[in-house]
């Protein structure tokens, strides 16, 4: 059995995929190499934003096989995440407001 008899080998006929691999199909058969390979960078180009914008997700998410409460758990995993560093930089910015006050004092208890 080919990809062409594979049942999910390929994407619908309305994807922009399917598209794609017509028209290329068309420029080779036309000899077009450089209209054909503009193309192929073109949608890679596209399909890096993809991968970028999916890095990270776990395999479930990628494979179809998230459900409802998973998507939550994961959302709810980049806000503890997100609120950890929030509480790091206000940690932080609160330490430099007291290491400034105590060089102040410091400096305005000085002899002088």
């Amino acid at each position: 059995m080919n990809d062409t008899e594979t049942p999910g080998a390929h994407p619908p006929k309305y994807h922009p995929l399917s598209r794609l691999a017509v028209r290329l199909g068309e420029l080779l058969d036309e000899d077009q190499w450089t209209e054909c390979e503009s193309l192929v960078l073109k949608a890679w180009k596209a399909g890096e934003k993809e991968r970028m914008a999916l890095a990270g997700l776990p395999d479930g998410a990628l494979d179809g096989g998230w459900t409802a409460a998973g998507m939550s758990a994961y959302a709810r995993k980049l806000e503890d995440a997100l609120n950890e560093i929030l509480i790091l930089q206000t940690e932080r910015i609160a330490d430099a407001y007291v290491i400034a006050g105590e060089a102040l004092a410091l400096r305005h208890n000085a002899p002088g």
